[in-house]
């Protein structure tokens, strides 16, 4: 996904760099033209954009290199390292990332953040968060005096002019003078050493969870005398099948995924499988379905109480 010849792949496993720009193919624009949709052209390249606001994206690196860090992390070459080299040695992705599977990655992105813009509309502070590096004056640390990147000998005045020679050299001569749109994607690195085995005990836990909350359920319907084939009912069952299926997808019971995340950010990575990559997919989307089935229960069963008190 990033460059290695300018330290950009090893810029954003250290979170300096937080931001890309990819250009926006000439077929969504040709295809925006004549579709007639209502929406502006940066709209319609957001919504027909390859990654999406959550997706979780690998970072590509060749099997070799991933092979050396698992070395490094390990402390020494055992049986799964032998197994992993054996696997992948001859093919092509041993030495070029272009040819690697999404799942053999250690390392991962989610997106934060996305628009449409020119390329050149880029703020100054952006650059700094796309590989750009700033350096100041050794006789005066409050003073700037250049910019520039990694794997170049040569310095800038401003950002935009060192963001303008390293897209050149990431993509093409004259790209930055083209102008062309890009979406401006934002994202983060995922630390996922949370992703663990669910153990007995903590299925038992979680099947207690979901008992509590049907009973939760079973109280609310009898308090507000709920038929069972009312909308609240329904509503009711549709919020407690959404919590199941969450629970049953979240392999660290009791905390909500996202501050989950959010809280292990000084957690070394660890590598996970493309099926556990799925896996925690499934649970973003089973969390964000039983949030807004329970916005809408919480809202149908206070006018279904206040309906009950007043009659």
């Amino acid at each position: 996904m990033f460059n290695d010849k300018y330290c950009l792949t090893e810029l954003a496993l250290l979170s300096s760099k937080t931001m890309t720009r990819r250009t926006v193919p000439q077929k969504i624009y040709d295809e925006w033209k004549t579709s007639g949709s209502p929406l502006t052209f940066e709209d319609y390249a957001i919504q027909n954009s390859r990654f999406k606001i959550g997706e979780i994206v690998a970072i590509a690196m060749s099997y070799k290199d991933i092979l050396e860090l698992m070395i490094e992390k390990k402390g020494g070459y055992g049986e799964e390292e032998a197994a992993f080299e054996e696997k992948y040695s001859k093919t092509k992705g041993w030495n070029n990332k272009m040819f690697v599977k999404a799942e053999e990655m250690l390392h991962y992105i989610q997106i934060t953040g996305m628009r449409c813009e020119r390329l050149q509309d880029i703020p100054e502070e952006e650059c700094l968060k796309e590989g750009i590096m700033q350096y100041g004056d050794p006789f005066h640390e409050d003073r700037v005096e250049d910019f520039s990147y990694l794997g170049i000998n040569e310095h800038f005045s401003t950002p935009k002019e060192a963001f303008a020679s390293l897209i050149d050299h990431v993509s093409k001569k004259g790209t930055w003078k083209s102008n062309p749109y890009v979406i401006a994607y934002s994202f983060k690195i995922i630390n996922h050493k949370f992703l663990h085995k669910m153990t007995e005990l903590e299925k038992k836990i979680n099947e207690q969870l979901c008992e509590e909350i049907n009973n939760e359920i079973t109280m609310s319907c009898w308090y507000v005398g709920h038929p069972t084939d009312s909308k609240e009912y329904k509503l009711m069952l549709e919020m407690k099948e959404a919590y199941k299926k969450m629970n049953d997808l979240n392999p660290h019971l009791g905390v909500d995924r996202m501050e989950y995340i959010n809280s292990m950010d000084d957690v070394t990575s660890e590598h996970f499988t493309g099926s556990e990559i799925r896996a925690l997919k499934a649970y973003f989307e089973a969390s964000e379905k039983y949030n807004e089935v329970r916005e809408r229960y919480v809202r149908t069963f206070e006018e279904a109480k206040a309906r009950a008190e007043n009659a």
